[in-house]
């Protein structure tokens, strides 16, 4: 027996090294990037839309084509961004490229928008024969061809720079509103062109960035025409979208709060955007609008549903705290009549997350469940032993929270997320700077994520740090837009220093004049563990009911804007033609007309918008007629 100790001990002190070493392993896991698998991406998509919609946005795909193969963000041609801004403000709207456009093309129209990649190629002379008729018609840099129906004729554009808007008439941009965004110190990063030729004398100034006119407006016969002397485009890109280096990677940690990943925080574009309470590109967009006078004769469709001035979207970031002690929300919310959305995570080993009966138990009260994307290490291995991180692929996580549905007996819907983290690059691609400023958004689209809401503050930042309280499409590097809706948040808990006064002056302004979606934060951990937290998050609720911003969960609102989507408005005689996808759109028009829908007294809203007086249409369900008496 003695000849055999020797191997037995050799075999027991292999069998104990190796136990070690996976014990220790287990502890500290080896991070194993072969294992990482990597995320397909799907490309933007051309967004042309040929409709009878009384707005038209022109651009060139040939020149935003052209420009986009320089591969630089200063060198590009963000016209498309226009269709955000029609998107928010009108819902209905057509898009053509500048080659197809003719007389004919503009029959019906009362605003066009021309965009600096169309107006070298526009036909001048019939969009001059439109503003006659009556059309309000938007020049995006125009040079010197288009003298003599803008009465401007402006030099190439400069270099982009942080500009302050210093000037406006009452009627674009009211007093105090201007003394608040004067207050806030919002500067705008924005490339600006100088007029090349002295100033037609019947051309009036309509916005001054830093005590200089950048936008005029000239009466053209019956119509008018406004002239943008800024880059209306890339202004919208770089402030909702945030700003990325020339090569479109983001590699500076800006103004995020972890120091091992790219926070979508770093995106912002301006140090004057990370604690501010104002939604200047919303604010700019209707200054351009209110410029040609096209929301008093126009209709567009409200952003909200039932004639609300503003939403709240409550949202739950989950972050592994289990559903047994979300419940205290869910509770609380389901008494009050609210609804919530909670991303839910996978977990730190994937398979970890929710129960099936736990995502039916929320769901049957109204809560909705989204997916929170991790894209930091998670463990794997064998039973309970795991000695390899990985990063899973956001394919595996949609596959998880699509099986969790399914096992819940939840029906299928479009997924809706937010990184984990806020993460815009993670640690392995931030360390490596492969950090690149769109590819996240090509990733979700590819695996059918509809709506994305990782764009706000971390800690030190509250409000809107992107400029915006309504939902936008991402603009890719080659110009064209991402079908990815991303709706920025404004806050997470008390982290920027948020109290209760701060949601109340949010709310009040809200309701008043710029109207929102307020989304927000307020993590299950925070809100049972700390007395303060719970208390400001039920008085959230409380201050959104008080300024009649009805909470809804993400999904509603998404469902609501898919519905105005699909709604159309149409010129017809001396009307318009309506057709609403549900009983709770409404039509939006400046000033106080009179309106009948079918003939008949409609039922009306007065709201301000940026301190100006428009009443709320509401419209039935199907087709209906429109008539607007002055």
């Amino acid at each position: 027996m003695r000849r055999f100790r020797w191997p037995l001990l050799v075999v027991f002190v292999l069998v104990l090294a190796a136990a070690a070493v996976l014990y220790r392993l287990d502890r500290h896991p080896v991070h194993v990037p072969a294992l990482d698998a990597i995320d397909p991406e799907a490309p933007s998509r051309p967004a042309y839309r040929e409709v009878g919609a009384p707005v038209l946005v022109v651009t060139s795909l040939e020149r935003i084509s052209e420009r986009a193969r320089a591969d630089r963000f200063p060198n590009a041609d963000w016209s498309v961004a226009w269709l955000n801004l029609v998107r928010q403000e009108f819902g209905d709207y057509a898009h053509v490229d500048v080659r197809t456009l003719r007389p004919e093309t503009l029959e019906g129209r009362t605003l066009v928008i021309v965009t600096r990649s169309a107006a070298d190629a526009a036909p001048v002379d019939a969009l001059h024969a439109f503003a006659t008729a009556g059309g309000a018609l938007i020049v995006e840099c125009p040079g010197d061809r288009w003298r003599a129906t803008t009465g401007v004729s402006l030099e190439p554009l400069g270099a982009a720079r942080p500009a302050r808007i210093t000037g406006a008439p009452a009627h674009v941009l009211a007093q105090d509103e201007r003394e608040a965004i004067a207050g806030a110190g919002i500067a705008l990063p924005t490339a600006t062109a100088r007029p090349g030729a002295p100033i037609g004398d019947d051309v009036r100034p309509m916005l001054d960035l830093d005590g200089r006119p950048v936008v005029w407006s000239r009466a053209v016969g019956r119509g008018r025409v406004v002239t943008c002397g800024i880059d209306v485009g890339r202004l919208l890109v770089t402030v909702q979208q945030g700003l990325p280096e020339p090569d479109y990677r983001v590699t500076k940690k800006r103004w995020g709060f972890y120091k091992h990943v790219l926070e979508s925080h770093d995106l912002v574009c301006d140090e004057s955007l990370l604690k501010n309470a104002i939604p200047i590109a919303d604010v700019l967009e209707r200054s351009l609008l209110a410029a040609t006078g096209v929301r008093e004769t126009t209709p567009g469709w409200w952003a909200f549903p039932d004639r609300a001035p503003g939403i709240l979207l409550m949202t739950h970031d989950e972050d592994e705290y289990g559903a047994e002690r979300c419940d205290i929300l869910r509770e609380h919310e389901r008494a009050i009549g609210a609804r919530s959305t909670y991303f839910l995570i996978a977990g730190r080993r994937l398979a970890d997350g929710w129960r099936a009966a736990d995502a039916r138990r929320f769901a049957d009260d109204g809560a909705d469940l989204a997916l929170h994307w991790n894209q930091l290490p998670m463990l794997t291995g064998i039973w309970k032993v795991e000695p390899i991180s990985r990063q899973f692929a956001l394919i595996d996580q949609v596959d998880w929270f699509r099986d969790l549905r399914s096992e819940a007996g939840i029906p299928s819907a479009p997924i809706l997320n937010r990184n984990h983290y806020l993460t815009w690059a993670s640690p392995a691609e931030y360390a490596s700077g492969d950090t690149h400023y769109t590819r996240n958004f090509r990733r979700m689209y590819r695996h059918g994520i509809v709506v994305d809401s990782t764009y706000g503050p971390n800690r030190d930042g509250r409000g809107y740090l992107f400029g915006t309280g309504r939902p936008f499409l991402p603009i890719d590097t080659d110009g064209q837009p991402i079908p990815v809706r991303e709706m920025p948040f404004v806050s997470q808990e008390d982290w920027g220093g948020e109290d209760e006064a701060w949601f109340a002056r949010l709310f009040a302004d809200s309701e008043a004049r710029y109207h929102c979606a307020i989304a927000c934060i307020f993590h299950p951990h925070l809100i049972v563990r700390e007395p303060d937290g719970n208390r400001l998050w039920k008085a959230v609720y409380r201050l959104a009911t008080a300024h009649r911003h009805p909470a809804l969960t993400v999904r509603d609102y998404y469902d609501y804007l898919e519905r105005r989507a699909g709604s159309s408005i149409r010129r017809t005689g001396d009307g318009w033609q309506l057709d609403a996808r549900g009983t709770d759109l409404a039509v939006v028009l400046a000033g106080r007309p009179e309106v009948r829908i079918d003939g008949r007294p409609a039922t009306t809203t007065t709201i301000g918008i940026d301190g100006r007086p428009h009443v709320l249409v509401a419209v039935p369900a199907g087709r209906s007629t429109l008539t607007i008496h002055r």
